[in-house]
C-alpha cells in the first residue's frame, strides 16, 4: 500500500506538472478562442479595446491556472523524487 502511495503522487504530480505546461504553452491561443467565443455569444460586435481587454483578461486567466498547476505538479514530483531517492539510499 505504501508503494501505491508513493508511486501515485509521484504519477499525479507528473501529471499535474505536464498540464501545467501544455496549459501555459497554449495560454495565448486559449485566450484568443475564448474571447471569440465569448464575441460570438455576445451578438458578434464589440469595441475593439473592449475586445482587447476581454481578450487578455482570458489569456492572464489561462496564465494564472497554468502557471498555478505547474507549480503544485512540481512541488510534489520534487516531493515524491526526494522521498524515494532517500529511501532507496537507505537500503
Amino acid at each position: 500500500m505504501e508503494i501505491i502511495k508513493k508511486y501515485g503522487i509521484l504519477i499525479l504530480s507528473t501529471i499535474l506538472t505536464i498540464a501545467g505546461y501544455f496549459k501555459l504553452k497554449t495560454s495565448v491561443s486559449g485566450g484568443v478562442e475564448g474571447a471569440n467565443n465569448y464575441l460570438a455569444t455576445t451578438g458578434g460586435t464589440m469595441d475593439s479595446a473592449q475586445f482587447n481587454m476581454i481578450q487578455q483578461g482570458y489569456i492572464a486567466t489561462n496564465i494564472v491556472i497554468g502557471g498555478a498547476l505547474l507549480v503544485i505538479g512540481l512541488g510534489f514530483l520534487c516531493f515524491s523524487v526526494y522521498h524515494i531517492l532517500k529511501e532507496i539510499r537507505a537500503d
